[in-house]
Order: structure tokens, then C-alpha cells, then sequence
């Protein structure tokens, strides 16, 4: 998978398995256009910014419909919702959802995900979403709390 983040760069794509947003965000007549030049998937990625950007990019065949879903930069409660919703059947493409300690030293999670050896997550399959919060280191890294109500 090539994550092009909007590099605009029209470099050889075509033996990948994924080339993700090789264009401009709000590109889509472009990407359209680049897709049928490719043998690999084309995918818009979060930077597309809104669901009509969504349904053009449908409607002009700028990407394909394979659902793939990741997140790099979450804490094990929201890699856990990640891990999660990439277990779905209708997702089919291995997701970018890595191990917490790529990212943190520590993670607020008493759960953190780790690899397994054959670079996989185990999805937690308890009730809800899994991720337990170390409420005292939580509290230790807290800068600022704001409390909501009546």
C-alpha cells in the first residue's frame, strides 16, 4: 500500500495493492481519470471532505469499493474501536491499525494492543469496546479538565 497523502506525485503505482489519495484531496475528476490506468486499487482517503466528495467519487468510478479502515495515531481506547470495525465482514483489505507502542511510550490503556507474531491484532472480544483505562495514569498525564452539566 502506497499512502500518497495528496503527494500529487503520478509515480508508478500500478503494482500495489492500494494506492491510497495519490492526488490532491478534492481532486476526484483527476483521480477518475488516473484509475483505469492502474492495476491497483485507488482509495480517497480521509481528506475527502464531505460526503458529495464521497458520492462523485462513486459516481465518476475514481476509486474502487473495497472497504479498508485504520488509524495510526489513537489511543487503545480508540485503536480498540478501530480493531474492531476492521473485523467487520464487509471490510477486505488488511487495515493500517499497528501496535500501541509504535506510537507511545505509555499508552492510558492497561490493554494496550500488541503484535502478533504473524503481524496481527487480536480483537477484543469482550463486551463494548474493550480497552481498559488506567484511570491513575490518566490522571498523571491530564493537563486540563473540564466538567459538563447542569
Amino acid at each position: 500500500m502506497l499512502d500518497g497523502g495528496q503527494c500529487d506525485a503520478r509515480a508508478p503505482v500500478d503494482l500495489l495493492l492500494l494506492a491510497e489519495q495519490p492526488l490532491a484531496h478534492d481532486d476526484v475528476f483527476d483521480h477518475a481519470k488516473l484509475k483505469p490506468l492502474l492495476r491497483s486499487l485507488l482509495c480517497l482517503d480521509e481528506s475527502s471532505a464531505s460526503p458529495d466528495h464521497a458520492r462523485w467519487a462513486i459516481e465518476l468510478q475514481a476509486a474502487g469499493r473495497a472497504v479498508w479502515h485504520g488509524g495510526m495515531l489513537e489511543t487503545g481506547i480508540s485503536r480498540a474501536v478501530n480493531a474492531a470495525l476492521a473485523s467487520l465482514p464487509n471490510f477486505t483489505l488488511p487495515g493500517d491499525i499497528s501496535a500501541n507502542d509504535r506510537y507511545f511510550a505509555r499508552d492510558i490503556v492497561k490493554n494496550p494492543f500488541t503484535l502478533n507474531e504473524d503481524s496481527t491484532l487480536t480483537v477484543p472480544d469482550s463486551i463494548g469496546q474493550g480497552a481498559v483505562i488506567d484511570e491513575d495514569y490518566l490522571d498523571d498525564v491530564t493537563l486540563e479538565r473540564w466538567e459538563i452539566g447542569a
